[in-house]
This record gives structure tokens, C-alpha cells and sequence, in this order.
């Protein structure tokens, strides 16, 4: 029997409000850099975007049935927008932010097409792309970085060397976190989101994986040495200077370490508190109450796209050393609280709106050229 959330066309509330809580970390992320009020995500709430693509791809792409090929052909066709988005989110003021809609792209195209393999080989798949991956990017950062490019915006578009950056470089690597994301896809596939055994069962592989993945490390670098700079202060912001210059950083946990056991660090914890949220929801209180966090969640897409040019506007703000009216251009907090509430406000009222349009901006775009060349 296919668990209730894995079945075409189920929303849940806890996968949702999730995806609302990530978007959150990424919004600090952004605001506050290195301070503390960002910190505390370590890189948590960006792996989580990459795992709970996966667990869309299984509410997607059937379990079982004849005709799986079309919704993984919409999800190319989904993914080809967010491409176009992220490249424009590129070639406009966007503050600095490392734009990430095309990596996501990549990995919402490629799980969905993992997602016609069979339930059970899929932990394999997730274990395999995890184990190689990070070798692989590392080896090819090390001996080729002639084939890496920074090129951005639409031109990086037909640059090979941007797009290696894009599938393998350090930060938000496509390919290394498309193991990430099956583990998602595997996780609501398998389990019933809504029973408590099964919850207390993703809960105990959410700590195993965390666990063991921590033990490895402390293990790895007590017994080969840790490289120079793997202070705590440089493993949460995520400053790894000498990593093509020492192996060990692949034996390390770290935020946004491109390594096999920090990659399976975060995707344990992520799965605990898709667990605990899931757990929460079971009581339909605590469900309404999270409703409105996961429509929100459910428009992640489009709300980031609106944070990235917010940020763009603030950043050109901050030049000029005002706001339009004259007003003090708002930081940290204030800025934080001021884009929450606009983003917020303006995807609940966009809600409201009728039929497939109140989806989300950008969610509803991709699926009209999805749905109107694949029908």
C-alpha cells in the first residue's frame, strides 16, 4: 500500500510548513551572514530545500501505474522555468545573494526521473550518489579547475564552466546534493507521515544518519588529523580555504562542506524535524495552526524569487543611503521583519486567488507551460 503522502497530488501540512521554515533560514542567511541569528541554521535549511524537493518528486511521480513518464516530463518542463528564473534573478541587482534556482532545477528534473526506480532501490541510489559525489567533485576542483567558470546571469547559460560550477563547486552543488534529495523522496515514499510509528522510525534514521555521520568525523580526523582552519568558527560559516589543497576536508562536517559525512550530517537532521513537524500535525490544532505557514510553503519558489529582488532593491537602498522617501534604509532585524511580513502578506492575499493561480507566482507559471505541453 502506498503511504497517504506519497499519493498524486497530496499536499501535507508538515512538509509544507518545512519548506516555509527553510525559506526562513535562507532569508537569514542572507540578512545576517556570518552573525549568530543565521548561524544557528548551520546549512540545515538549505539541504532541507534540497530533501524536501525529493519529497515533492514523490508526491508527484506515482509509485506505480502505466503512465509515470508525463509528470516527470512536467517536472522538466517545471524545472526549465526555475532555470530561466534563477538566470534572470542573476542579471538583476540582486545584493550579492548566491542565486540557487538553477541548481534546484537540476535537482528537481534529475529526482524526478530517480523517482520512476522502484521503492527499494532507492536508499541505494541515495547512498551511492552521497558516497561518489563528493570524491569526484573534489578530484575534479583539484586536477581541472580550468573547467570551472564564475560566469553568471544569462550568459553562464551556454558556459561549460559555469555549469561545472553549478553541478559541482563547494557551494550548493546540484549533483552532491541530488542524494540529498532522494533520501526526501525514499523517506515519504516508504513512510506514512501520518503514523506515529513510522514518524518515530524516520526520527530514529534522522538521528543514526546525524549521529553516525558526526561519530565518522571525529573519528577520521582524530585518527589522519583535521586541516588547518576546521575551528568551529569556520565550519559554520562555511569558509573552507584550503579544500583543494587537503583531503581531509572530505572526512569533515561542516556547514556547506561538500563532503560525504557533512552531507548526511544535515540530511539526518533535517529528517528529525520533518519527524517532530509531522508528529506535531497529528493533532489537527497544531495542523491549523501551521496552515497558513504552509501555504506560504507551498509558494517557496516564488517567495525566494521576491526575496532575492527585495534584496536587490535594499542593497541599491543602502548606496544611495535612503529609502525613496527619505527614510533610513531598515537593517538586520528590521530589515528581516519588514521582507518577512511583505512576502508573507503578498503570497497569503495571492493565495486567495481562484483555481491553479493562487499556487504561487512563479509554481503557477511553471505548471501552466508544464500542463500546457504535456497534457
Amino acid at each position: 500500500m502506498i503511504p497517504r503522502a506519497a499519493r498524486a497530488g497530496y499536499r501535507n501540512v508538515a512538509v509544507d510548513a518545512l519548506r516555509a521554515v527553510a525559506l526562513i533560514g535562507i532569508m537569514m542567511n542572507h540578512i545576517f551572514g556570518a552573525e549568530m541569528a543565521s548561524l544557528v541554521w548551520w546549512d540545515t535549511h538549505a539541504i532541507g530545500f534540497a530533501l524536501l524537493i525529493g519529497a515533492g518528486a514523490a508526491f508527484a511521480v506515482p509509485a506505480s501505474g502505466a503512465d509515470r513518464a508525463k509528470p516527470v516530463a512536467r517536472a522538466w518542463l517545471r524545472a526549465s522555468v526555475l532555470v530561466a528564473a534563477g538566470f534572470f534573478l542573476e542579471s538583476v541587482p540582486n545584493g550579492g545573494v548566491a542565486v540557487i534556482l538553477v541548481r534546484l532545477a537540476v535537482i528537481t528534473a534529475l529526482v524526478a526521473v530517480i523517482a520512476l526506480a522502484r521503492t527499494g532501490l532507492l536508499p541505494w541510489v541515495a547512498a551511492l550518489l552521497l558516497a561518489t559525489t563528493p570524491q569526484l567533485a573534489w578530484h575534479l576542483q583539484t586536477l581541472h579547475p580550468e573547467l570551472f567558470s564564475k560566469a553568471v546571469g544569462w550568459s553562464s547559460a551556454t558556459d561549460p564552466g559555469a555549469w561545472m560550477r553549478m553541478l559541482w563547486a563547494p557551494y550548493h552543488p546540484a549533483l552532491l546534493w541530488l542524494g540529498v534529495a532522494v533520501i526526501g523522496l525514499w523517506v515519504v515514499r516508504r513512510f506514512d507521515l501520518s503514523r506515529v510509528r513510522d514518524l518515530g522510525i524516520v526520527a530514529a534514521l534522522g538521528a543514526l544518519l546525524s549521529g553516525g555521520a558526526y561519530a565518522f568525523s571525529v573519528f577520521a580526523w582524530g585518527r589522519w588529523g583535521a586541516p588547518a582552519g576546521s575551528d568551529l568558527k569556520t565550519l559554520a560559516v562555511g569558509d573552507f580555504a584550503t579544500l583543494t589543497q587537503d583531503w581531509r576536508w572530505l572526512l569533515g562536517v561542516g556547514a556547506y562542506l561538500p563532503s560525504t559525512p557533512s552531507l548526511v550530517f544535515s540530511s539526518g537532521i533535517v529528517l528529525i524535524a520533518m519527524a517532530a513537524v509531522s508528529l506535531l500535525c497529528l493533532a489537527r490544532p497544531v495542523a491549523l495552526a501551521l496552515k497558513p505557514l504552509a501555504i506560504i510553503g507551498g509558494m517557496t519558489l516564488s517567495a525566494y524569487f521576491l526575496h532575492v529582488l527585495l534584496e536587490g532593491r535594499i542593497a541599491l537602498w543602502t548606496a544611495a543611503g535612503q529609502l525613496p522617501n527619505g527614510a533610513e534604509v531598515p537593517t538586520g532585524w528590521a530589515n528581516f521583519g519588514s521582507q518577512v511580513a511583505i512576502l508573507f502578506v503578498f503570497l497569503w492575499l495571492w493565495h486567495l486567488l481562484p483555481g491553479r493561480l493562487g499556487k504561487g507566482p512563479l509554481e503557477w507559471l511553471s505548471r501552466l507551460v508544464a500542463n500546457t505541453i504535456v497534457r
